[in-house]
């Protein structure tokens, strides 16, 4: 059977056959990201020495070799070295004469909390290059130490790979000035001698602006989500309408959260914002008339880029947005047909956009058990793909927070008796040197204590424990988390038959200096909430445990692995003879619910509640899909009701 003649997604009406297709679906769509995306574009990787702190972390220091003209480091028996790779780096460790010696070194990984697992290498070069492959989720420190049967000296230098991204190059641009109010955004804190100010124009919700634009010109439309006070949702999702001489349509999805990287002002008051937002729109030849809408409200501002910062533009220069002649832009991802979605899929699968399409179609179709998770992981696949783009991976971040879960395992054979623990987890920051601060609104508290983490502990030994996985058609993620002992414990984790991982945990949940990591955003609800009630910040009693299953607060180490769906069970075990706690955790998928901002919005456009009950019961009673006009974006093209969708969202 040819899978990829199947449709990407069966509509919510075929309720039999999703069920029958819904395996090779995931398969499908995954296996053509991976095409799509690896054929169009090549980007160079660029690599950088590892010479001192803070990219070399612990250990044997880098020293400069002439002879290479290079650092380099010499490992003897029991010296190890520590270093920092930011999300998406490969590690490529070099001698630039001879090949390493067959399985000389120990290379093991840990996400900074003391939990090290030992990874595998790949040759390249005739053995004179060893390459570590990246991880797209977050920053990890790598250990890397003789093998215990090398007994011979290792001379290695360390390079660290680098993105070009060519968006990174931002071009001369001046603001298109827009009809409606503008304000100054002002970023920063008000003990800054200097606030960096931007100008934003209001666009409030289905009040449309108007510009006229001669072009052609290419177009950065930027927008901030406007939370409004008693919004409790992080994550939210709203739309942007932009119509071309009130005949071509953009519909333009967008997923954001709260920006906590930095404060923001508007005439001294602090305002709660959402992360900025961008897409880029190419206006054709002569004068049009441009109309923006929106399904939310916004700051927004328009801005024309003045010239190319790119060398030879017509190569170098990166497609976004197609020009309006891309009629699949018209639509949102409720509007497309079963036909036009499998069109798309054949002839644009390798345009980020067409990805994004699909994947929000999957997350916002309770038809589907596992669409959250397969639309999360589609987009971490693609930025898999597209490592330059770290606009992708921060959206498949979001996917992935707001529309799964990390679900508990226990264990089916082994040591019968567990235990319930918060735990907080502390991220590495990434490597680049800027401040990352966390700034936390009071209305979000309640989303930010969510964040402390909660398992089942148990005990593993020399028996096995066997965890027993549900059966799944997505690739999910795999969470291991260990309450450290007073000593180093060396353990091993087994997917199946395959070959068992080999893991280490530290005793200290602290591998570095704090500047090293974020802030941990449960720890900063939890610090707020402190600060609220007068309580005590370090403990899970009183308000907290009033809202939340109660469990005392530990330090945890963490270690996440990619899932195939394909995995039924797990093992783990031990060769000491202390009892090391450990609890596993997979990840699921939410069922799609809108926030209050958007379920406001959406029965907004009905003119009363008997019209949103008569619509609400002929959606019931009728399967069909429901296609409104393009150029409409009430009622149902904001949010469509399937049947399920309907009686779980509410």
């Amino acid at each position: 059977m040819n899978i990829k003649n199947l449709p990407s997604i069966p509509h919510p009406f075929f309720i039999i056959t999703t069920f029958l297709l819904w395996p090779f679906v995931s398969y499908a769509l995954l296996d053509d990201i991976q095409i799509g995306l690896s054929q169009p574009f090549q980007f160079p990787l660029h690599w950088d020495n590892v010479k001192e702190a803070p990219v070399w972390v612990d250990g044997k220091a880098p020293e400069f070799n002439r002879d290479w003209g290079l650092p380099q480091i010499t490992l003897a028996p029991n010296e190890l070295v520590t270093i920092w790779l930011a999300e998406g780096q490969w590690l490529r460790i070099r001698h630039p004469n001879k090949p390493f010696p067959t399985d000389a070194l120990d290379i093991s990984v840990s996400y900074g909390t003391g939990l090290y697992a030992y990874m595998p290498i790949y040759s390249a070069e005739e053995g004179k290059s060893l390459l570590l492959s990246p991880d797209l989720s977050q920053s990890r420190f790598v250990r890397i130490q003789l093998a215990p049967q090398q007994k011979e000296k290792v001379a290695m230098a360390l390079l660290t790979s680098r993105h070009e991204n060519q968006r990174d190059i931002a071009p001369q641009s001046q603001e298109i000035p827009l009809s409606s109010e503008s304000v100054k955004l002002q970023f920063g804190y008000q003990t800054e001698a200097q606030l960096l100010e931007e100008r934003f124009w209001h666009l409030p919700a289905n009040s449309p602006v108007n510009v006229t634009i001669e072009g052609p010109m290419s177009l950065a439309l930027e927008s901030r989500f406007i939370y409004p006070p008693s919004e409790a949702v992080l994550q939210q999702a709203y739309r942007l309408f932009v119509t071309l001489d009130d005949d071509n349509l953009w519909v333009l999805d967008f997923e954001t959260s709260a920006e906590n990287n930095q404060s923001i002002h508007i005439s001294g008051n602090i305002q709660v914002l959402g992360r900025l937002e961008k897409t880029y729109l190419k206006i054709p030849a002569g004068v049009h008339d441009v109309q923006i809408n929106s399904s939310a409200n916004l700051f927004i501002r328009l801005l024309q880029h003045l010239e190319t910062p790119y060398f030879l533009p017509e190569i170098n220069q990166l497609k976004d947005n197609p020009s309006p002649e891309a009629t699949w832009l018209n639509k949102s991802v409720w509007q497309l047909t079963e036909k036009e979605i499998l069109t798309l899929k054949l002839t644009h699968f390798d345009t980020l956009a067409i990805i994004k399409q699909h994947a929000l179609r999957l997350i916002r179709d309770n038809s589907h058990r596992e669409g959250g998770l397969l639309g999360a992981m589609t987009m971490r696949e693609a930025a898999r793909r597209r490592p330059d783009e770290a606009r992708v991976r921060q959206f498949a971040d979001n996917l992935l927070g707001r529309y799964t879960f990390y679900r508990n395992l226990l264990p089916k054979q082994g040591n019968g008796s567990f235990t319930f623990h918060r735990f907080i987890t502390y991220p590495l920051r990434d490597t680049r040197p800027r401040k990352q601060p966390l700034v936390v609104a009071e209305q979000h508290v309640e989303a930010y204590l969510k964040r402390i983490s909660g398992a089942y502990f148990a005990p593993i030994q020399r028996q096995y424990n066997h965890y027993q996985l549900p059966k799944r058609t997505v690739p999910s993620l795999l969470r291991v988390i260990v309450k450290p002992q007073s000593e180093p414990q060396i353990f091993w984790l087994q997917l199946d038959n395959e070959t068992p991982v080999r893991m280490r945990v530290e005793p200290d949940i602290f591998e570095a200096p704090s500047h090293y990591y974020r802030y941990a955003q449960g720890e900063a609800g939890l610090k707020t909430l402190a600060l609220k009630h007068q309580t005590d910040a370090d403990t899970l009693g009183g308000p907290f445990a009033s809202r939340h299953k109660l469990g005392s607060l530990i330090d945890a180490a963490t270690f996440v692995f990619p899932l195939p769906p394909e995995v039924q069970q797990v093992k783990l075990w031990q060769a000491g003879t202390e009892m090391l706690p450990v609890a596993l955790q997979y990840r699921a998928a939410k069922v799609y619910r809108l926030t209050e901002t958007e379920y406001l919005e959406m029965i907004s456009h009905f003119t009363s509640p008997k019209d949103l009950f008569n619509y609400f019961m002929t959606v019931l009673r009728d399967y069909k899909e429901i296609s409104p006009n393009a150029n409409s974006y009430g009622k149902m093209a904001t949010n469509p009701f399937s049947k399920r969708r309907v009686g779980r969202s509410e």
